[in-house]
């Protein structure tokens, strides 16, 4: 089944001092915009956690409805392949950009 949301990758792209606009990758068209409050410094932050969320739907949509690992894997081993994976995603939206 489709999702209802806009298909991803987004990207976070700086629009100006104060507005990073969130987008489709290919389209360029903007989803939202993330100001930033005066005072603030988490703006960066924001937009790339916001554009990280289609990444982040479809990580929980594997755990929650597909198989992970291969067939005869332990508890332990897919324990181990969600943590590594969860921990790339979270890198991934770290990543000081834009």
């Amino acid at each position: 089944m489709r999702p209802k949301w806009t298909l991803g990758p987004w990207q976070a792209q700086r629009e100006s001092n104060s507005i990073i606009g969130i987008r489709k990758e290919i389209s360029g068209f903007d989803l939202a915009h993330v100001l930033q409050p005066e005072g603030r410094g988490d703006q960066k932050a924001n937009a790339r956690l916001i554009a990280a969320a289609p990444e982040m739907a479809d990580f929980i949509n594997r755990v929650a409805y597909e198989p992970i690992g291969p067939l005869d894997s332990s508890a332990d081993n897919v324990l181990e392949i969600l943590t590594q994976e969860a921990r790339a995603l979270l890198e991934r939206i770290n990543k000081e950009t834009p």
